[in-house]
């Protein structure tokens, strides 16, 4: 079920998103390679990267390499040809479009899914001001799930292998869309570098404790995985930093029914320089460390 709701989530996302129709349109005619598809589209890599990720499973590749659309790209093709079509014609006529139950279901998601995201800055491009918005809600799932994930942990009372492998997963995301973000929004690039480091960090920390705990499991330890008192007070340290970035990012619907980011990036950026000061303090209260590379800061 939640592998449908997810497919279904990445066809309407692909829907709604003129690059990415562009993408399936365009490998669809012909597949295509990497190099292809960002020459035929004109973008960078690391727009078409953001787009390819976010398409997962909507695109496969064939072969010879070549990217072209899987399935469920091609149902999506079918439906995105037909509307613009129809768009061109002037009219729509669902019922005659023998559309598969497939099709239908998909529909039925693009009408219920009224919010459209906006990051306000009439300084961007209309296209990237919706990728904006986009890529700053992900963002904020990710945060929360991170969050949800924390607590977790702190109530179990003790860590383990399993959230903090996610948790890992999320703060690398974080960290590469905050990164891509800041590419977009080139005005506030400082805040958002900020919070791509403070991401980075988190997820060092992270995989040290997955591997601490990963050392006990294999001892067969169940005292070294549980927190002393020091540990869960750094932990809620780090957990108050994350709350303050996350409720930086507030939506509302405005009465048009568009939904609204509004960003309070001064304060995610102040929250995020109080993570890079907390992971030091936690990094001694679990006595790990993080592997630190030539060009680190």
């Amino acid at each position: 079920m939640d592998y449908e709701e997810d497919t279904y989530s990445e066809i309407f996302s692909a829907m709604k998103h003129p690059m990415r129709r562009k993408i399936l349109l365009t490998i669809n005619e012909s597949p295509s390679t990497y190099t292809e598809i960002m020459n035929s589209l004109g973008i960078d890599t690391g727009l078409l990267n953001y787009h390819l990720d976010a398409m997962r499973q909507l695109v496969t590749k064939n072969k010879d390499g070549r990217y072209t659309p899987s399935e469920y790209g091609s149902a999506a093709v079918i439906l995105v040809s037909r509307m613009e079509s129809s768009v061109k014609k002037s009219r729509v006529k669902i019922l005659e479009l023998g559309l598969s139950r497939l099709y239908i279901l998909i529909i039925i998601v693009l009408v219920l899914a009224n919010g459209l995201l906006i990051y306000r800055d009439q300084s961007l491009q209309s296209e990237k001001m919706y990728t904006l918005g986009e890529a700053i809600r992900t963002s904020k799932n990710l945060i929360t799930d991170s969050l949800n994930l924390m607590n977790y942990t702190l109530q179990r009372g003790n860590l383990n292998g399993v959230p903090l492998e996610r948790q890992y997963s999320d703060f690398c995301k974080l960290s590469i869309g905050y990164e891509y973000i800041s590419t977009i929004d080139v005005s506030n690039r400082e805040y958002w570098l900020k919070l791509s480091d403070a991401a980075t960090t988190m997820a060092d920390f992270t995989l040290a404790l997955k591997e601490r705990t990963d050392i006990y499991t294999v001892q067969g330890s169940i005292n070294g995985s549980r927190l002393n008192n020091i540990q869960r007070l750094s932990l809620n340290k780090i957990k108050s930093d994350l709350l303050i970035v996350q409720r930086a990012f507030q939506e509302k619907v405005d009465y048009n029914n568009i939904l609204i980011i509004q960003t309070d990036l001064e304060s995610a950026a102040k929250a995020a320089d109080s993570v890079e000061s907390d992971i030091n303090y936690a990094l001694e209260a679990f006595g790990v460390g993080i592997a630190r590379y030539p060009g680190d800061a």
